[in-house]
């Protein structure tokens, strides 16, 4: 499990120095990105505080947004809902159980790897069969339906990122 917390870490720091990658105003041009919003559910229920990965298949700018209450995202690429650049994504949906602070904790004292919420395939792009279009011109309002049962790990076979 400690093995799938730190490939999710790796994962999370690539999805973000890409999503960054421009800002501060250096004079980059951004490509276009098109609004992008949609709802995730897991077994028919509303999934919330889930984090929606878009990996790009086409072009290197990811994606992502955080689920409300009800389960409800929009995407950011550079700015905050600012949406996604059009073409085609892998899609991942990844939310992990929180892991309590402990004050006065050492820092060498292991830290337990947290509890998967969501069925251990839908953590990796490669393996959730989530995709998604991102068109011009297009409502871009999508919906994943998750199914099975929460926690497991990540599937054998699976790159670690």
């Amino acid at each position: 499990m400690k093995r799938h917390q730190i490939s999710l870490q790796k994962w999370l720091v690539v999805v973000s120095v890409l999503s960054c990658w421009g800002c501060g105003g250096d004079g980059i041009e951004r490509p276009a990105r098109v609004p992008v919003q949609g709802v995730v559910t897991l077994n028919s229920g509303t999934l919330a505080s889930a984090t929606v990965i878009f990996q790009p298949t086409g072009h290197p700018h990811a994606a992502m947004g955080t689920t409300d209450g009800e389960g409800r995202f929009q995407l950011t690429t550079f700015e905050l809902n600012d949406g996604a650049v059009p073409g085609e994504f892998k899609v991942c949906v990844v939310k992990h159980e929180a892991i309590p602070v402990v004050e006065g904790q050492r820092d060498d004292t292991p830290t337990p790897s947290p509890k998967l919420l969501v069925p251990a395939q839908y953590s990796d792009p490669l393996t959730s069969g989530l995709t998604a279009t991102v068109v011009e011109g297009n409502a871009n309002e999508l919906k994943f339906e998750l199914t099975g049962k929460p926690g497991g790990v990540k599937p054998v076979g699976a790159p670690r990122l």
